[in-house]
Formats: structure tokens, sequence, C-alpha cells
């Protein structure tokens, strides 16, 4: 059990590691707005904190 979780935690690492390279933040608009369709700002930012609280949940 413990190898499973130390595996699911580097790739989650190497995975945020990879879309910080990518523009971090950027990546997280662009998907909620392709998601979600127009947004405003407030929407964008609760869209992209609901996505990142959703990945810490997984892992």
């Amino acid at each position: 059990m413990w190898d499973k979780f130390k595996d699911l935690h580097q790739n989650f690492h190497e995975r945020i590691g990879e879309m910080q390279k990518l523009g971090g933040l950027r990546i997280w608009i662009i998907h909620t707005l392709d998601e979600n369709g127009p947004q405003n700002g407030v929407e964008i930012m609760d869209s992209v904190q609901a996505h990142h609280e959703g990945l810490h949940q997984i892992f």
C-alpha cells in the first residue's frame, strides 16, 4: 500500500512540475475555459481553485 501511495505522490509532483514548465496558471485557465466556456474573472478563479482542490483530494 505504501508503495502505491509513494508512486501516486511522485506522479502528482511530476505532473505539477510539467504544468509549471508549460505556463502553470495559464494552462489551468485555458483548461477551465475549454471545459466551461466563457467566464468572467471570478468564475475562472473559482474553476481553477476547484480543479486544484480536486487534484489534492485524489493524491
